[in-house]
């Protein structure tokens, strides 16, 4: 019952994609017209009643007809013979534009499905913000995830000045990544903190690079980050940072 009602629910949708062709209304309604006419010549001509008349040009227009009822004045089989042409052609012009409606329709599901999967393959893709709105709750929140002891910074976006810039990673919404840095002068810019949510490491190489593109945009020569933890000091190596020498004085 299901795959009829299917077939049925199909049927109709080419049915109304076929519609909006020239070509399939024409045919379809000379069709109708033909098997009209036919109809009311074999019942003036053959004196047949209006339902056999209506029979023999469906039967005979889409077959050969069945044998049960025959013409017999010359002008009605001539005008039969050029009737079943004219129905046979007008019957594969509309079924030939019925299948290709079919055709057109299975398509566009076809295509509808892959979009579909592919934007829900999307949604579950990062997507990485620079310098947007920051959301001060899901930062401290990925800060909770990344250090439980609290030992992560309490800058707040709200108190960024012009020299501050980050990329936010975030995922269906959720933000699984953070990276802040400053521009220290003209030519060097300083990485700061970087957050990555435990099950998304991963992300820290396309964050870090983001960031070097950024601060390269800006017009830093250098860009300095801080080495610290040995799991990001790979990163921060695969990413093409190299160790330098530093030297510091007390001033005071």
């Amino acid at each position: 019952m299901f795959g009829l009602t299917l077939m049925f629910t199909r049927f109709l949708s080419a049915l109304r994609t076929a519609w909006q062709d020239l070509v399939f209304r024409g045919a379809l309604l000379s069709l109708l017209m033909l098997v009209l006419s036919a109809t009311i010549f074999y019942t003036l001509t053959e004196g047949w009643t209006v339902l056999d008349a209506l029979y023999f040009s469906v039967v005979s227009g889409l077959t050969v007809g069945y044998g049960d009822l025959t013409p017999s004045s010359p002008l009605a089989k001539i005008f039969t013979m050029l009737y079943a042409m004219l129905a046979v052609g007008l019957f594969v012009t509309i079924a030939a534009s019925l299948g290709g409606a079919f055709a057109r329709n299975r398509s566009e599901r076809r295509v509808g499905r892959r979009r579909r999967r592919r934007d829900g393959a999307s949604a579950s893709e990062p997507q990485l913000q620079v310098a947007g709105e920051l959301d001060e709750e899901a930062l401290d929140d990925l800060r909770a995830r990344v250090h439980p002891d609290g030992s992560a910074s309490t800058w707040s976006p709200r108190t960024a000045d012009g020299r501050e810039s980050w990329v936010a990673a975030t995922i269906s919404g959720r933000l699984v990544g953070f990276v802040r840095m400053v521009g220290d002068g003209d030519r060097d810019a300083v990485l700061i903190e970087l957050l990555l949510d435990p099950e998304h490491h991963q992300l820290g190489e396309a964050l870090v690079q983001r960031a070097a593109e950024e601060a390269r945009a800006a017009g830093h020569c250098r860009l300095f980050a801080d080495f610290a933890d040995a799991q990001d000091r790979a990163l921060f190596k695969a990413c093409g940072f190299s160790r330098v020498a530093t030297g510091v004085r007390q001033l005071s």
